[in-house]
């Protein structure tokens, strides 16, 4: 960023580049909000806890292929599981699920070790 010389005038540019900018600030909230994104996801999680999504008690609906029985455990992989609103419903309408999930927010991942629907050897 280029420095404004000492007796140069402030000039707002609302549709420019520069860091006065709305360009130049929406790219820095966005940098902000990528760069700590685990510290925004922590702070969501520990003001509004497992009660701000609703569990998706749809989706074995949308995808029947969650429900296929066999003698292994059908294997998903979860990325953003949240608090586990996707993987506990799918759990109860299919125990032969095993679920890694993964979560920014280890304050998330630890909601989700505290949900009564948890065993440690379905979800990981």
């Amino acid at each position: 960023m280029e420095k404004r010389r000492e007796n140069e005038p402030f000039v707002y540019e609302p549709y420019g580049d520069g860091p006065n900018s709305i360009n130049g600030r929406k790219w820095a909230w966005k940098a902000n909000l990528e760069l700590n994104a685990a510290l925004h996801w922590d702070k969501f999680y520990k003001s509004h806890q497992s009660s701000f999504f609703k569990d998706r008690h749809y989706l074995h609906r949308e995808f029947p292929e969650l429900l296929i029985e066999s003698e292994t455990p059908l294997k998903l992989v979860e990325i953003g599981c949240g608090v586990g609103n996707t993987v506990f419903p799918l759990l109860e309408v299919n125990p032969n699920l095993f679920v890694y999930a993964c979560d920014f927010s280890e304050t998330a991942i630890e909601l989700v070790k505290k949900n009564e629907l948890y065993e440690s050897t379905k979800i990981i």
